[in-house]
């Protein structure tokens, strides 16, 4: 699942040597909502991050990271059993 990287997003901005002010103004938002999409502490809507990607000149995949959702403990409990059941047919 995709999901939004702070690290990508701050390194994007600042490759193309923008200032949070700059983004914020640009894109109808404040600086302190920009520092929240950049810490994590705020999720960019979908509009907003092709703002960004926009503004940026980049792709939105390369504003994200895939990773995978921690699984819950039925999951685990199933994924073991699978392991299990894997193991003894070697």
């Amino acid at each position: 699942m995709p999901v939004i990287d702070k690290t990508r997003l701050r390194a994007a901005r600042e490759q193309r040597g923008l200032t949070r002010e700059i983004v914020a103004l640009s894109i109808g938002k404040t600086y302190r909502t920009i520092a929240a999409y950049e810490s994590g502490q705020a999720v960019p809507p979908g509009n907003v991050l092709v703002a960004l990607a926009n503004l940026y000149r980049v792709a939105v995949e390369d504003l994200c990271s895939e990773r995978t959702p921690p699984l819950s403990e039925s999951q685990r409990e199933r994924l073991a059993a699978l392991l299990d059941v894997a193991g003894g047919q070697r």
